[in-house]
């Protein structure tokens, strides 16, 4: 089994608007911090794109969702709590694992007990 690494950095992205750099399909209220939604990261695959191969887009726990246009995206589509999207995340998380042996490591952190 392979683990990926985080490539997340206190200082945000590491690209601009400018240089290619441009924020993630959320229109209704996020999941995680500065309204960008909560976001998994993965090494050499892109982890939207595993979570979309795995057919998690759109899946639901309560009101977290799987963002329908990218699967790097849980949103909150109305009243989601924070164990909804804690566990819609270990869900994306562990069928990714199970389907295609890579570890998804999460770029959010999470306080409190879930």
């Amino acid at each position: 089994m392979r683990r990926s690494r985080s490539m997340a950095s206190s200082a945000g992205p590491s690209r601009t608007r400018a240089e290619g750099w441009k924020p993630g399909p959320v229109r209704r209220g996020a999941g995680g911090g500065r309204g960008s939604g909560a976001r998994l990261l993965a090494a050499a695959w892109s982890a939207g794109a595993l979570v979309d191969r795995a057919g998690l887009k759109g899946c639901a726990i309560g009101h977290a969702r799987v963002s329908p246009a990218h699967g790097n995206f849980i949103v909150n589509e109305g009243s989601a709590t924070a164990r909804d999207i804690r566990q819609l995340i270990d869900r994306c998380r562990t069928v990714v694992r199970e389907r295609f042996g890579v570890v998804l490591v999460e770029e959010i952190v999470c306080l409190g007990d879930f």
